[in-house]
């Protein structure tokens, strides 16, 4: 049957880890096999290593996906 996404978050603060527009969201129907695309960009807020979730969660069976992110900035970009 299909399934609702609820939510997709990163589960940290602060990891300079964002959405595209336009891909899974909250609200989304999904049927058996069907997909939607994710498109994570990373601008580093500090050097150093990125150890990270995004947790999609859904109305089906055990209720979360977790995705990890692991990556290492050898520097930032600015926010503004």
């Amino acid at each position: 049957s299909p399934i609702t996404l609820k939510d997709v978050v990163v589960s940290g603060s602060d990891s300079g880890l964002s959405f595209k527009e336009g891909g899974c969201s909250a609200g989304t129907v999904l049927d058996p096999i069907q997909a939607c695309p994710l498109t994570v960009r990373w601008s580093p807020t500090r050097v150093g290593i990125l150890f990270d979730d995004i947790q999609i969660r859904h109305d089906g069976a055990r209720g979360v996906l977790v995705l990890p992110v692991r990556g290492e900035a050898t520097g930032t970009v600015s926010q503004d």
